[in-house]
């Protein structure tokens, strides 16, 4: 029985001593997705101030990705069934900015649901609207039944795309 209360003394004892120097720990970092890791709010001029993306359906929708830097840089994939196919960069003019400013003040986009979608309906391509101004950021996902007002800001961003001066981006291989 001595033998058992020495263990017992030993696990009470280690018990203790073990609660008594207890650490913080902090978790890992988790990684993001990159949908979401280039919408991260900020002022910085390099990050990212609008995501505009268009998925594809079992028809012949347009497909493609539109990125456009606080600095007015346009990063723009073309997928499929658009003009463009491809990879392209592009330069959004200080108006352009100020005027997508104005639609997403106009429209109240803050304000807007974050998903507007059924999954009980099939074959409908998603279109996703991310937008960040200093420390404010919100993504849409609009698949069904969106409001009209998205669907002129997507009019809207689509002219603005048609009208930028896109050049295809030259990939050199090493050889």
């Amino acid at each position: 029985m001595k033998k058992y209360s020495w263990v017992i003394a030993f696990c009470a004892m280690s018990l203790l001593w073990g609660c008594a120097t207890q650490k913080e720990i902090t978790p890992p970092a988790t990684s993001t997705s990159i949908a979401d890791s280039y919408l991260i709010p900020s002022t910085e001029m390099e990050d990212t101030l609008l995501w505009y993306s268009k998925t594809p359906c079992f028809g012949a929708c347009p497909t493609f990705s539109l990125l456009v830097k606080m600095n007015g840089q346009v990063l723009y994939h073309g997928k499929q069934h658009v003009e463009k196919l491809g990879e392209f960069t592009g330069l959004w003019t200080a108006d352009q900015l100020t005027a997508l400013e104005t639609e997403m003040k106009k429209i109240q986009f803050y304000q807007l649901s974050k998903i507007y979608d059924d999954s009980k309906v099939t074959d409908l391509p998603s279109m996703y609207i991310g937008y960040t101004k200093g420390n404010q950021l919100y993504k849409i996902k609009c698949r069904y039944q969106y409001p009209n007002e998205l669907k002129s800001l997507a009019k809207w961003l689509d002219s603005q795309v048609a009208q930028t001066e896109l050049i295809i981006n030259q990939k050199i291989e090493k050889q």
